[in-house]
């Protein structure tokens, strides 16, 4: 039979009335108001249930099959409530008790302005499919929901936007009452005085268990988005950006596992308290920190520390990319990148095939103090709640950092005043680690390797020249010659340690150094002999099967604060020591030699050489107007300011 009305109007689903101790039907429970018109399609039905006597009764019974609302319809049922321009349920008949039947709500479709509620959660949207299930006590509970066409939904702090479609896969949760109220014989908070419970935007359905004093909430266990999805929740401390989404929610209506979707125009992002991961798919654990991206992709922090191991007074952007994969692991403090990786900030950039980054462990949250039980409990209980959940700390600072597959690191120094660019350093290698613990401070380079020294500081003025000395130094030109390169070689390994400024060299070491028009000469610039007479520049040739070369530091600061990888600059070499089969030629001097050590000072601006008896060491000096000098002796002292050589046990030849 069909059915027509027009409104305004309302309708209650139900039965016939239920027999004495019978409960109340559940689908007494739902209530559609409209504005505009009513249409319904039932069946009439011989039912059959018991009477009070006991006796058995036949009777005629009208159930609904379907119904469709048109005009400002509102549907309600305790907690669930959907008002839209037009709605359509359908639904199923349930047994009693007793014998009889209910209309049960089983399926919603509302078009049109959609508004639904579940206690504070609320969903805006163009189009609404909600599907209902009966829980063991009969009791009609939404299962899922599809929402369609600019979909905005707000739960707690987290707000979840669609412009395509939003499915909600819907359970039911115990919410474990406040010990206040358990055992007391209370009724739950918005009952009335018959005991059934009121519809309350802040209370949920009533457990099915009394004795147990929990109540129920309606709560979103899984969710599937599409199209340009955005998910922000500033208690969780995280913002989401997609095309598509799948995500589950923990108990603590939290966002837990997502795999969250982007494409070419739109990449999939990911933005928690301490990072921020882009790519075209993402694979998440919010609760543990996680997030891993099987494709090319983007990972950005804040850090107090540059890759350097340099601190910093206000947080720097630390930016990753990598062409294959990613996995970010909060709960372990590391991320592992592979494919094309390249790492950087403003004065450091890593790159390499697989990067390995740990960062310092982060401080374990305090324990809460006891709190009294009674009225207060819930409230400690909800404030405890906020502390776990509170702000993840907003930096994270790399403690440790492992490149292997062509590793190249490359660090730079700017003026502070000018910006501009003063000395670049490069490093490059199959494996090169950077410790920055304070208690190591050491990066170490396995395999064969090289180390490129650049200073782009112009020579000063003539008349800001200190004047020139006689024999200059080791490297010394550089103090007010201009730019320099320095390149250093090896076969089998390195290491700098950051604290004591030491960096060791291993295996056939083959060095490199150019100046003023040595290096003008090497670059193909053109040379005026005006800037010859000036900075005639120098030519350094270094081999040994091991150097150690010790740094000064850059600036008057002492302690952690220097204990960087930065300051790798020829300008700074303090001191250093040649050893096995050294060969030394300078150009700037006219000297070359042979030895088994050699070690500089630049402090005392002199150069110690020494051989064996077997193989004592050679030297040889040329200088302009003047016969050239060698030398073969076991040790000899060469001073650059006078060109003047001290030899012990000599076999001196020339003046």
């Amino acid at each position: 039979m069909d059915i027509r009305v027009t409104g305004p109007g309302w309708l209650t689903p139900g039965g016939d009335s239920p027999v004495p101790g019978e409960e109340k039907s559940p689908a007494a429970e739902s209530r559609v108001t409209f504005e505009q018109e009513l249409t319904a399609e039932a069946d009439r039905r011989t039912e059959t249930r018991l009477t009070r006597g006991g006796a058995l009764l036949r009777e005629e019974v009208t159930a609904l099959r379907h119904a469709r609302f048109t005009g400002g319809v509102h549907f309600r049922r305790a907690e669930t409530d959907v008002e839209a321009e037009s709605m359509e349920l359908w639904f199923a008949r349930r047994r009693g008790l007793w014998g009889g039947g209910d209309d049960v709500v089983r399926r919603i479709v509302g078009n049109g302005s959609v508004t639904m509620r579940e206690g504070d959660d609320r969903l805006t949207c163009d189009r609404i499919e909600l599907t209902l299930e009966t829980d063991e006590a009969g009791r009609p509970l939404p299962k899922k929901a599809v929402a369609t066409g600019h979909v905005v939904a707000r739960q707690q702090s987290r707000t979840i936007r669609a412009d395509d479609r939003l499915v909600l896969h819907l359970v039911r949760r115990d919410v474990p009452a406040s010990p206040s109220s358990s055992g007391r014989g209370e009724k739950p908070s918005g009952a009335d005085a018959d005991g059934s419970v009121s519809r309350s935007g802040n209370e949920s359905l009533p457990s099915t268990s009394r004795s147990s004093g929990n109540r129920t909430r309606i709560a979103v266990s899984r969710l599937e988005a599409s199209g340009h999805v955005a998910v922000s929740d500033p208690q969780q401390k995280i913002d989401v950006t997609a095309v598509s989404l799948e995500a589950e929610i923990d108990e603590n209506n939290e966002l837990h596992r997502a795999r969250i979707l982007g494409d070419d125009d739109q990449p999939a992002s990911v933005s928690l308290e301490s990072f921020t991961v882009t790519g075209p798919e993402i694979r998440l654990d919010a609760a543990k920190e996680w997030a891993e991206v099987p494709a090319a992709g983007r990972l950005t922090f804040q850090s107090r520390k540059d890759l350097d191991g340099r601190r910093v007074k206000e947080p720097i952007p630390v930016l990753v990319t990598w062409a294959d994969w990613m996995r970010y692991q909060g709960e372990k403090n590391q991320a592992v990148f592979t494919g094309q990786v390249h790492a950087a900030t403003e004065t450091t950039t890593f790159d390499c095939d697989r990067l390995l980054v740990e960062f310092e462990k982060k401080e374990p949250p305090a324990e809460p103090p006891p709190t009294p039980g009674g009225m207060l409990e819930e409230l400690f209980q909800t404030l405890r709640r906020q502390e776990r959940r509170s702000p993840r700390r907003a930096t994270r600072e790399p403690v440790y950092l492992l490149a292997t597959g062509r590793a190249v690191v490359l660090t730079s120094e700017y003026d502070e005043t000018s910006d501009r660019l003063l000395t670049r350093a490069r490093l490059a290698g199959p494996r090169l680690s950077v410790n920055l613990r304070p208690d190591v401070s050491k990066m170490m380079i396995e395999g064969a390797g090289n180390l490129l020294l650049e200073d782009y500081r112009p020579a000063p003025p003539n008349d800001a020249r200190p004047p020139r000395r006689t024999g200059g130094g080791l490297f010394r030109l550089d103090d007010n010659g201009g730019p320099s390169t320095t390149l250093i070689e090896w076969d089998e390994w390195m290491w700098y340690d950051f604290a004591v400024r030491q960096t060791r060299f291993v295996g056939n070491v083959r060095l490199k150094h150019l100046s003023g028009t040595e290096l003008e000469r090497l670059r193909g610039e053109r040379t005026s002999a005006q800037t010859v007479a000036d900075t005639p520049g120098r030519a350094t040739f270094l081999t040994c099967r091991e150097l150690t070369v010790e740094f000064a530091s850059g600036s008057q600061q002492r302690g952690p604060a220097q204990r960087r990888m930065g300051g790798l600059r020829s300008e700074r070499i303090k001191q250093f020591q040649a050893e096995g089969t050294v060969a030394l030629q300078d150009q700037g001097e006219g000297l070359s030699l042979k030895a088994d050590r050699v070690v500089y000072w630049k402090d005392r601006n002199g150069l110690a050489v020494y051989g064996t008896r077997r193989r004592p060491a050679r030297i040889v000096l040329v200088k302009p107007n003047r016969l050239p000098q060698q030398a073969t002796v076991e040790k000899l002292f060469y001073n650059f300011e006078t060109g003047r050589l001290e030899l012990f046990g000599a076999d001196l030849k020339g003046r």
